[in-house]
């Protein structure tokens, strides 16, 4: 989707191309990884149900709560989400159980963002639209932080991973592992399970923004 020339066959899609845009990935939100542009017009085209979701966006009046509900409803859509399911972290998890149970490498990247991610993600969707519309907003209210006088997305406002999830991963060393530890010279199963789990929960959350 690089032209207008490229919407010609996208009827639907042609009224709200800026929030297809910005929830997509534009200038200012981020891109969904393996989830691309032209795959997310396809599915508008054949969702009705989606067109509402979008019509919230371009109304000046939306609380962050129809904005988040609706948002979410179309995050799902993309990921390929039954119906039936309304929350984000749900199908999360539901995705990595589903790849880890057909003992598939899990790519954290290609999973749904939590549904603190979504928040932020989707605030700037919102931000980004009105900005279309020529309506001006406070930034700071919508998914941005002022920090040395530049603006900066909000990732999330949790913690990568919850501290009493990473305490219940471990092995015997009292002072972390290093190359002097017994795990780590016999090249332990759980030493490796530590080292690789506590890092890709940290950047689970960080992968999908």
């Amino acid at each position: 989707m690089y032209s207008s020339q490229s919407l010609t066959s996208f009827t639907k899609c042609q009224a709200h191309i800026s929030f297809l845009y910005a929830i997509t990935g534009c200038d200012t939100t981020s891109a969904f990884f393996r989830r691309g542009k032209t795959k997310a017009f396809k599915l508008f085209e054949k969702r009705h149900d989606l067109i509402d979701c979008a019509e919230v966006f371009t109304n000046i009046g939306s609380s962050p709560d129809i904005i988040l509900i609706n948002g979410t409803r179309f995050l799902l859509a993309m990921y390929g989400a039954p119906n039936k399911i309304a929350s984000i972290d749900k199908y999360r998890y539901l995705s990595f159980v589903k790849n880890t149970s057909n003992n598939k490498l899990v790519q954290f990247s290609c999973l749904p963002p939590t549904y603190a991610a979504a928040y932020q993600h989707l605030c700037r969707v919102y931000c980004q639209v009105q900005v279309c519309l020529g309506n001006e907003l406070d930034l700071e209210n919508w998914g941005w932080a002022l920090k040395d006088n530049s603006l900066e997305p909000i990732q999330t406002l949790l913690p990568p991973v919850p501290e009493k999830l990473l305490n219940t991963i471990f092995c015997n060393c009292k002072k972390g592992c290093n190359y002097k530890c017994g795990c780590k010279k016999s090249d332990c199963f759980v030493h490796k399970f530590v080292v690789i789990a506590k890092a890709s929960l940290t950047l689970m959350l960080n992968q999908v923004q």
